[in-house]
C-alpha cells in the first residue's frame, strides 16, 4: 500500500516512508492543520482485517496518549480512514539508541547511565498512569541532537518480528530484552520493563546483548536459565558500582529486582553524581589515573562501608598495604602463600573402567533431573478466559480467580454505554486460552464524561458554532442543519440550537442541531448533490426543486456517459426559486446548451491570508456559460489549495472572495 501523498484524517499528509516493523509501517508526515512534522505509524495492511489486532492496536495507543513527559514521544492521534489504522505521534530529529551503539561500539559510562536515568524517568511516568511498556529495547528509544532520550511505542509493543515468541493468548516483546517470566508466557509488570532497561544498559556498557542464539527459543531459555556474563568481563572499564545496577535490575526472581523505576532512579541518580565528583576532582585518586582505575575507585565509594569485600580486590593499590611490594596485590600475596600442612587423606583408586561407568551414570542421571526440571518449568496448565465485561470490579476479580486468573486495573476511563465501576473491556478477550495464573487486564468505565457548559453560538456563522461546539464536546453534523429565513439575522448565521446554550451536565458526544438563518430572502431552495447521478434523472428533478436547467458541459471521462461530474451552484446553497443548475457530465465534449465554444481546463491556486481560525473561501468563475460558483469551503489561515475548472470560450474570470470579500478578480484567456 503507498500512502505517500495522501491525507489522513483530512489533516495529516504523508510525505517520506521512514521504516517499517513487524505490526506497522512509519511515516513522516505534516499535519496541515497546526503546521507541523508529525510521524504517523499505519498498521500493516495485512493486519488490518485481524479484529483482535486493530482492537489492540487502538486501544493501547489510545492509553498511551494519556503520558505526557519529555522523555516519551507523544501520542497526539489515533484514527481510522477506511481500511488504514494509524497513531499520529511527535516527530523526533535524531537516531535510535540501536543505530548509536552500532556505530560506536560500548558508550562511556557517563553518557550511558544518563541514557538509562531518562528512560527509567520514562517509565517512572508511564507505570504511574498503569501503562507498561513490554517493549523496551534501543530501537525504541530516540536520541536527539541535543542528547535527549525519548522512549517511543508505549502501549503498542507486540510487534510480530522474527526476534518474538508467541504464547497462546499473548504476544511478547522481542527475546533479547524480555524478562525471565515473559520467557514463560507470564503477565510481565513493572519490574520486567525494569528488567529490559536493565539489558538495555548492559548493551550500553558493552556494546552487546547479555544472551545470544541460534533461535528466538533458545535465547528464551537463556534469560530463564542462565545468569548474565557482568559487564566488566567484557568491558573492565565499566565502574564496579554500575555493574552492580545492572545486575540487580536483570535478577531472575522478580522479587529480587528494583521494586519501582523510581527506586531504580535512586540508584542510577547517586552513581551519576559520583561520576560527576569525580570528574570534578572532589574524589581523591590513588595511583595512575586512568579510567580503569578511576571507575573502580568511584565504584568502592558507590558501595559504601556496608557493601562488603570491595570490587577492588586483586587489583593494583600501591603503597595501600603494609607488608606489600609496590607493584604486589592483596589477591597475589593470597595467591602466592603456601597453605597451612594438613594430614594426608588415603585416597580410593578405582579402576578405569568402572570410573568411567560411575562418570557416566552420574552425567546421565543429571541429565535426566534436569529434563525432568525443565518440563515442569513450562508444563503449566492452560484455562478459557471468562467473560467480565459488564460485570462490577469485585464480581470481575472474584469470577477471574475462580478460573485461575488474576486482575489488574489497568485503567478508569470515561465510557457512554457502560455505567460508572463495571468493566467496558478486557485484554485476552473472552474465550482465550491461556496459562493458569495468567493477569488478564482489566478497563473500568468511569461513566459517560459530563460537558461542563454548552455554548452560546447564536449570532455566529455555522463553521464558527460547530467549531465551538465540537471544542465543547458536541457533535455537529452539517446534514442535521435545518434552514429559515430570518428579516435580523445575516445569512449564514445560527438562528437557534439545541441544546440551549448554558445547559449543562451533558454526556460528551451529545448532537448539536442548528438552525440557520437563509436571510431575508424568500423563496430560497437548497441545492441537493447531484454528482454521480445520471444526467437525466437530475433534470427530471429540478422542477419540483422550484430550479430550472442550465448549461450542460460534456468533457471525457471514465465515468459512463451523461454522469453528472461537476454542478453549479455547489451542493447545499441557498439559491432563489427558479434559478438555474449547470452540469458538467462525461460525454464526447461539447454543450448541450448554452454559452458554446472551445473547452478548456484551468487550475486555480489560492492561499488563505492570516484571520479567524476558520475562513470560507468561494470562488466563482464566469464564462460562455455564464456566472457559477466552482468552490465554496472552510480553511485555517496559511493553507493552500488548487480547484481544477472547466469552462468554454476565449475568457474565464476568476473571483476569489474569503468571508464574503473579493480579495482577487483576474481573467484567464484560452
Amino acid at each position: 500500500m503507498n500512502l505517500l501523498g495522501v491525507v489522513l484524517g483530512g489533516r495529516y499528509e504523508i510525505l517520506e516512508k521512514l521504516g517499517a516493523g513487524g505490526m506497522a509501517v512509519v511515516y513522516r508526515a505534516v499535519d496541515t492543520l497546526l503546521q507541523r512534522p508529525v510521524t504517523v505509524k499505519v498498521l500493516r495492511s495485512e493486519l488490518a482485517g485481524d479484529e483482535a489486532v486493530v482492537k489492540r492496536f487502538r486501544r493501547e495507543a489510545q492509553s498511551a496518549a494519556s503520558l505526557s513527559h519529555p522523555n516519551v514521544v507523544g501520542v497526539y492521534d489515533v484514527g481510522r480512514q477506511d481500511d488504514v489504522h494509524y497513531i499520529v505521534m511527535e516527530y523526533v530529529e535524531g537516531k535510535s539508541l540501536k543505530d548509536i551503539i552500532a556505530e560506536r561500539g560500548p558508550l562511556p559510562a557517563e553518557e550511558a547511565l544518563r541514557i538509562a536515568r531518562q528512560i527509567c524517568e520514562a517509565l517512572r511516568h508511564a507505570h504511574g498512569h498503569h501503562i507498561i511498556h513490554r517493549d523496551v529495547k534501543p530501537h525504541n528509544v530516540l536520541i536527539t541532537a541535543e542528547g535527549r532520550a525519548k522512549v517511543t511505542d508505549f502501549g503498542i509493543a507486540g510487534a510480530a518480528t522474527t526476534s518474538t515468541v508467541t504464547y497462546p493468548g499473548v504476544l511478547l516483546g522481542t527475546v533479547y530484552y524480555f524478562s525471565p517470566e515473559q520467557a514463560q508466557g507470564k503477565y510481565g509488570d513493572e519490574r520486567s520493563d525494569l528488567y529490559a532497561l536493565g539489558v538495555v544498559l548492559y548493551e550500553m556498557l558493552t556494546g552487546r546483548v547479555p544472551f545470544e542464539g541460534e533461535s528466538p527459543v533458545s535465547v528464551a531459555l537463556k534469560q530463564i536459565r542462565e545468569e548474565p556474563r557482568p559487564p566488566r568481563e567484557l568491558n573492565p572499564r565499566v565502574p564496579p558500582a554500575a555493574e552492580r545496577v545492572v545486575l540487580r535490575a536483570m535478577a531472575k526472581a522478580p522479587e529480587l529486582r528494583y521494586q519501582s523505576a523510581a527506586e531504580m532512579l535512586k540508584d542510577l541518580d547517586s552513581l551519576q553524581r559520583q561520576l560527576a565528583e569525580w570528574r570534578s576532582g572532589r574524589v581523591a585518586l590513588r595511583g595512575q589515573p586512568d579510567l580503569a582505575e578511576r571507575t573502580q575507585v568511584v565504584g568502592e565509594a558507590a558501595a559504601g562501608p556496608t557493601a562488603g569485600p570491595s570490587p577492588l580486590e586483586g587489583r593494583p593499590r600501591t603503597g595501600t598495604q603494609p607488608g606489600l611490594r609496590d607493584d604486589e596485590t592483596v589477591g597475589e600475596r593470597l595467591r602466592t602463600d603456601e597453605p597451612p600442612l594438613r594430614p594426608r587423606r588415603p585416597r580410593i583408586r578405582l579402576s578405569r573402567p568402572a570410573a568411567w561407568g560411575i562418570s557416566l551414570a552420574v552425567f546421565f542421571g543429571l541429565v535426566g533431573v534436569g529434563l525432568f526440571l525443565l518440563v515442569q518449568w513450562f508444563e503449566v496448565p492452560e484455562v478459557t478466559v471468562p467473560n467480565v465485561v459488564g460485570l462490577g470490579v469485585i464480581e470481575a476479580e472474584t469470577k477471574l480467580r475462580e478460573h485461575r486468573l488474576n486482575a489488574r486495573i489497568v485503567a478508569w476511563d470515561y465510557n457512554a454505554e457502560v455505567p460508572n465501576g463495571q468493566v467496558f473491556d478486557q485484554d485476552p478477550d473472552a474465550g482465550s486460552t491461556v496459562k493458569a495464573e495468567r493477569t488478564v487486564s482489566l478497563w473500568v468505565s468511569k461513566g459517560p464524561e459530563l460537558i461542563a457548559e454548552v455554548p452560546n453560538v447564536i449570532g455566529l456563522t455555522w463553521r464558527e458554532a460547530k467549531i465551538s461546539l465540537e471544542t465543547a464536546g458536541l457533535v455537529v453534523d452539517e446534514a442535521d442543519f435545518t434552514y429559515a429565513n430570518s428579516e435580523t439575522v445575516a445569512k449564514d448565521r445560527v438562528l437557534s440550537q439545541d441544546p440551549a446554550p448554558g445547559t449543562r451536565n451533558l454526556p460528551r458526544g451529545t448532537k448539536a442541531y442548528l438552525v440557520v438563518s437563509l436571510g431575508s430572502q424568500a423563496g430560497t431552495v437548497i441545492v441537493p448533490n447531484f454528482v454521480g447521478q445520471k444526467l437525466d434523472e437530475a433534470l427530471a428533478l429540478l422542477p419540483g426543486l422550484g430550479l430550472t436547467e442550465g448549461a450542460v458541459t460534456r468533457v471525457t471521462s471514465q465515468q459512463p456517459d451523461r454522469t453528472i461530474l461537476e454542478q453549479s451552484p455547489v451542493p447545499g446553497s441557498a439559491v432563489p426559486v427558479g434559478s438555474a443548475v449547470s452540469f458538467t457530465v462525461a460525454g464526447t465534449g461539447g454543450s448541450d446548451s448554452g454559452g458554446g465554444g472551445a473547452e478548456h481546463v484551468s487550475t486555480i491556486s489560492f492561499t488563505v491570508p492570516p484571520g479567524p481560525p476558520v475562513q470560507n473561501v468561494r470562488i466563482v468563475v464566469t464564462d460562455n456559460q455564464g456566472q457559477r460558483t466552482v468552490y465554496d469551503h472552510g480553511h485555517v489561515p496559511g493553507s493552500e489549495g488548487r480547484v481544477s475548472v472547466t469552462w468554454t470560450g476565449d475568457l474565464l474570470r476568476v473571483q476569489i472572495y474569503i468571508d464574503g470579500v473579493l480579495k482577487e478578480d483576474y481573467p484567464i484567456t484560452g
